[in-house]
């Protein structure tokens, strides 16, 4: 060290400690809703019924099965008739063999879905 050079003042109890930052503030909570909740909100579906008189129920695409969207084309005006079918069957499930039986055919869901989706103004599925 230089003669004329003084060596720095050591830390004493009377110095200030370096300010510290406040935390960042946390995010608002979340809104978080419950899956029957969220369900109830949901559009009416649509009901067939068949020339024997029984009824079969479609839901309204927000309560769609995931099946559903899984075969569901992009375009559903290039759609192909396996798809109508593996459609119709995820829709009606358990119940598919019975409307079968009933004289239904997985066109008539398409049918009902189609209608239901032109009186609210959308495409099949939106």
């Amino acid at each position: 060290m230089h003669p004329n050079q003084t060596a720095p003042a050591a830390p004493s109890m009377f110095t200030r400690p370096v300010p510290v930052p406040p935390p960042a503030p946390l995010p608002p909570a979340l809104p978080t809703y419950g899956m029957a909740e969220l369900r109830a909100e949901s559009s009416p579906g649509v009901q067939i019924r068949a020339e024997n008189g029984e009824v079969f129920y479609i839901p309204a695409a927000d309560e769609w099965p995931d099946e559903v969207f899984e075969v569901m084309p992009d375009n559903v005006n290039a759609i192909a008739p396996k798809t109508i079918v593996a459609m119709a069957r995820a829709l009606l499930g358990a119940d598919y063999e019975r409307f079968r039986a009933s004289g239904g055919r997985a066109m008539d869901v398409w049918r009902a879905i189609t209608r239901a989706a032109a009186d609210q103004g959308v495409t099949p599925g939106e």
